[in-house]
Order: structure tokens, then sequence, then C-alpha cells
């Protein structure tokens, strides 16, 4: 039987009356890369925020790696990391300076397993070179890439990126897709990736969960989204608009 590293149980979101997120579950499987889609307005930033914990659901419950989010919250967002939006760093300070200040948010780590830490994800993001450079010399890409060092220092098991490609030119989102797959492959990261960008997300996903209005639309493997003759965009376009 598949470990779920994820799953969602019954989680309702409603707001003034409103259900922004309506009764959606599912389970993302340890090791998958699983891609999050949906229409502009579907509830998918307001899932996301239910998965980091920034806001609590009206009903159900999240569980991450075993963890329950309404129970147990502080245990769960050890074992979580995510970039909601673009990350946000000090732009006089080197992206080392701006990674010594967000590792102290993770207590369970001695000082010295933080400076370890520190070193090791700038070597997974490939930033050692440039880890001394203030960061508002950083180009867009190298942004996101410290911001999915800073996702990593509490060595987490889950991985949320939302839009990771946003802005980024070819070569920079060429380079933010490989290290998905390394996180993924060589590090054994589960990754959940919210993207518009669809050709992105079928170049690395392999499961797939839609929503629409709040609701969940669809959920399973891409190969079962996308027939063979299909993209990912073409099947996606077919879904939403039955």
């Amino acid at each position: 039987m598949e470990k779920h590293i994820l799953s969602v149980k019954g989680v309702s979101k409603k707001v003034r009356g409103r259900h922004l997120i309506d009764s959606v579950s599912f389970d993302v499987e340890k090791g998958a890369i699983c891609g999050l889609l949906g229409p502009n307005g579907a509830g998918k930033t307001t899932l996301i925020r239910l998965l980091t914990g920034l806001i609590r659901p009206t009903q159900g419950d999240i569980y991450i790696d075993g963890n329950s989010m309404k129970t147990n919250r502080k245990e769960v967002m050890l074992h979580t990391g995510a970039i909601v939006e673009s990350p946000i760093f000090f732009p006089y300070m080197s992206g080392r300076e701006n990674l010594r200040n967000l590792v102290r948010l993770h207590p369970n780590l001695s000082n010295e397993e933080q400076k370890q830490r520190i070193e090791e994800v700038l070597h997974i993001v490939s930033l050692e070179n440039r880890a001394d450079d203030k960061v508002k010399t950083y180009s867009l890409g190298m942004k996101q890439r410290l911001g999915i060092a800073q996702a990593l220092l509490g060595k987490p098991s889950f991985l949320i990126l939302d839009e990771p490609v946003n802005g980024l030119d070819p070569m920079g989102i060429r380079d933010l897709r490989e290290l998905i797959r390394t996180l993924n492959q060589q590090y054994g990261i589960t990754i959940l990736v919210s993207s518009h960008l669809l050709d992105e997300l079928q170049k690395i996903c392999n499961k797939i969960v839609v929503i629409r209005d709040g609701k969940l639309l669809w959920t399973g493997s891409k190969d079962q989204l996308a027939r063979e003759d299909q993209s990912l965009e073409e099947a996606f376009l077919e879904l939403v608009s039955q």
C-alpha cells in the first residue's frame, strides 16, 4: 500500500457565507510530483493557504506525513516547506545572511546543524558561488532558487510551490524544472506544484489534482487525465469545459 504524504479530508473554507473550498478530499502519494490545476478563481490559492497553515479550514482536516494540521500544526510545519507567491528577502543582505536569519525559525536544529544546513541548501540550489553576493544583484531565477533553499532549511519531506516559474525566462524555467526533478528524485521530496504553465507541469508531474469553483473536479495520474495523443493543456480544457 502506498504511503500518502498528504491527505486532504473533507476540507471546506467558508467566508461570509460563501464556500471558497467545498468538501475537498484527495491524497498525494509519497514520492509524487503533483500538479494543482484550476481556472482562475477556482480556489487554488485558498487551498495552498490551507495546506501551509496560513488559514484554518471551516471543516475537515489536512494530514501531512501522518500529522493532523488541526491538532498538531507545529509538527506538520516541521515536515513542510513552501513558497507561496514570491519569496521576500532583505535585498542589501547576502543570500547566506538571509538564510542565517531564516534558519532560526527551525529551533529543532542545533547551531552547528543550522550552519551545516545553510551550506547544504546553497549547494542543492546551485547558489554556493553567489551566496555572499547581495540579493539585490540576483536575477529573478536566483531569487526563486534562494526561496527554495529557504523552504528546504527544515529538511521537509513535502514541498509546496505556488507558481514557481512566474516571470522567469526560458532558461530560468528550465533550471527550476531540473531543480524540482532533482529534489524529487535525488532527495526524495514529495512536491505539490501550482502553475498556469501546463506544458511545464506535463514535463515534471506524475499526478494531477484539478479543482473548479472550490470543489474537486478530478484527481489521478497524469496519464489517466491526458491520452497519448493529448497535451495536458488539451485534457485540462476539455475537463473544465464539461
